[in-house]
């Protein structure tokens, strides 16, 4: 008789927690979790989430919202976080799905940028810089290298003008004039401004 209970706990337990529950809430609308990390795999805290243009709420400390809709139906997302890119797009709501969204801040991009430099990757560097530029307009680490692969990739006068960009973000501007006739010697430009 112990042996028979003891099999029908077992089965009990095995065949209950096996079932998949799907969370609905008081409105009828199925969940589905968002994931927002940086370029570093940390869980961005704080970002905010519009759907459909409508701000629903903010990430937690991991990263993660919940999001709650119908069904089959198509929606907008957006994220956005203060000092990071904004990313969005457009996807039908499927509880069994995660939206995952990866975006990078200023510094986060320049690394990358700097890595692609390092392995001749020069147009995939100008990409990284702008979007970095774009978060942080005095980046002066960012637009010097903008120079330098704008200079890599053969367009030595849009070398030439970023760097006359960096000339009232820096104090020793005697660096940046002595760098801009190199260029233009090693290029065979003569600059105007040079």
């Amino acid at each position: 008789m112990k042996k028979l209970c003891g099999i029908f706990f077992i089965a009990c337990f095995l065949f209950s927690g096996c079932a998949t529950k799907r969370i609905i809430d008081e409105s009828g609308n199925i969940e589905m979790y968002v994931m927002v990390y940086d370029y570093e795999n940390k869980g961005l805290q704080g970002t905010h989430i519009f759907i459909d243009d409508k701000e629903t709420g903010t990430t937690d400390i991991y990263g993660r919202y919940v999001l709650a809709l119908k069904e089959g139906k198509t929606y907008h997302i957006r994220i956005e976080k203060n000092e990071y890119e904004a990313a969005e797009q457009s996807f039908v709501f499927e509880p069994m799905y995660v939206l995952y969204f990866q975006i990078g801040n200023a510094a986060q991009l320049l690394r990358l940028a700097e890595n692609a430099m390092d392995k001749g990757g020069y147009e995939e560097a100008l990409g990284f810089l702008d979007r970095s530029i774009k978060l942080d307009e005095v980046r002066i680490d960012a637009v010097y290298l903008k120079a330098v692969a704008y200079y890599k990739t053969g367009l030595y006068e849009d070398a030439l003008d970023v760097l006359e960009t960096l000339l009232p973000l820096i104090k020793n501007k005697n660096l940046i004039e002595d760098l801009q006739k190199q260029m233009s010697l090693l290029s065979g430009i003569s600059g105007g401004n040079v």
